[in-house]
């Protein structure tokens, strides 16, 4: 989830634990500890974290802050701070306040498609269930409409606060339920391949169906209740980019049975894609990806251009995020290496 998000639920719950006591603080102490484990995007081993120049981002995010084990450590220190202005509230609430947003923030991480670290920094292996976008207007509606109302109605907003609480939870469950049939779907859709169903923008009936295979990944974005027929693509609006990327995504998602499938190779013997292997950085950025694709381009004179894609964050949306790129010379020597585009709306790079 988005860290905005992260601070309304975890604010909801907040209020849900409050009862009728010290109700500002616990919210606000809460709605912090829910925040606090996105800081790992800007404090990374090393240095102050800069977007533009290094890994760390696709090595650090979502681990020791994002971690079970470190949470209640984390938790005291949140509580150790509110206490310097919250002296009227015990510290054991503060505490607990900063718990319940800190665990809140590592289980809806958990639901989406990133990764997660439970268990850093004595294991690093990424946990995720593939239920929920990361972006999703409903997951935030509900504790920004459960807020709203506890504002409005405060005699009543402990039970509002629950209510929401049990509905945000209650809509999660739902989205597993959809993704258990989008699983179904892939299983269908690709005999005997192994399958995943990763969910896509702003609706819980759009998914992205992807087939493992050796030497290719096979890839359908597909609609759950759309309609049998194909879906013509809308005109997408000029100036914009979020409404051509609604424009776009209208039309992107057909009823799985008529719904294209594009094939990516791995190339993964290719000679140049081992060339690029062999660095330290493409290392780590294979050890994040989950569908890693390679496309190799022969360049004029000599030398190749290969590009990595973690097609978990390839869409009809637009370009694909956390591209990794290798230029070889003509002796097949590594020239230059970096991202193409880390996020969809970022600058492209190493394009010479």
């Amino acid at each position: 989830m988005d860290t905005l998000t992260h601070g309304l639920a975890g604010a909801m719950l907040g209020r849900a634990i409050a009862g009728d006591e010290n109700v500002p603080a616990i919210v606000a102490v809460s709605a912090a500890g829910a925040m606090f484990p996105d800081l790992d995007a800007f404090f990374l081993p090393g240095s102050f974290f800069s977007l533009g120049d290094t890994l760390d981002y696709l090595r650090y995010h979502r681990g020791v802050t994002h971690s079970f084990l470190l949470a209640p450590a984390f938790a005291v220190g949140i509580a150790l701070v509110a206490r310097l202005v919250a002296r009227r509230t015990p510290g054991a609430r503060l505490f607990l306040a900063a718990l319940v947003g800190i665990v809140s923030h590592i289980l809806f991480d958990w639901i989406t498609s990133y990764g997660t670290m439970f268990f850093a920094p004595l294991s690093w292996r990424r946990f995720a269930l593939d239920w929920v976008f990361i972006l999703d207007p409903y997951f935030t509606g509900i504790p920004l409409a459960a807020l709203i109302l506890a504002l409005v109605f405060r005699s009543r907003g402990g039970r509002l606060a629950i209510a929401g609480s049990l509905a945000l939870f209650a809509y999660v469950g739902f989205c597993g339920v959809v993704h258990a049939r989008a699983t179904a779907v892939a299983k269908a859709k690709f005999p005997g391949a192994i399958v995943s169903a990763l969910p896509q923008p702003f609706s819980p009936r759009r998914w992205a169906l992807f087939a493992a295979r050796s030497d290719s990944i096979d890839v359908a974005y597909v609609g759950l209740g759309a309609p049998p027929v194909e879906i013509a693509p809308p005109p997408s609006p000029g100036g914009n980019r979020f409404l051509q990327v609604l424009a776009r995504l209208r039309g992107s998602y057909p009823a799985p049975g008529v719904a294209p499938v594009e094939t990516f190779p791995r190339n993964e013997n290719d000679p140049a894609v081992r060339t690029a292997d062999a660095s330290r950085e493409v290392e780590i950025w294979r050890a994040f990806a989950r569908f890693p694709v390679a496309g190799v381009e022969r360049l004029p004179g000599g030398g190749a251009r290969v590009t990595l894609t973690d097609l978990r964050f390839r869409g009809p949306w637009g370009s694909p995020a956390f591209e990794y790129e290798v230029l070889l010379d003509a002796a097949g020597r590594r020239r230059a290496a970096g991202f193409v585009r880390l996020f969809v709306t970022g600058e492209t790079k190493h394009r010479k």
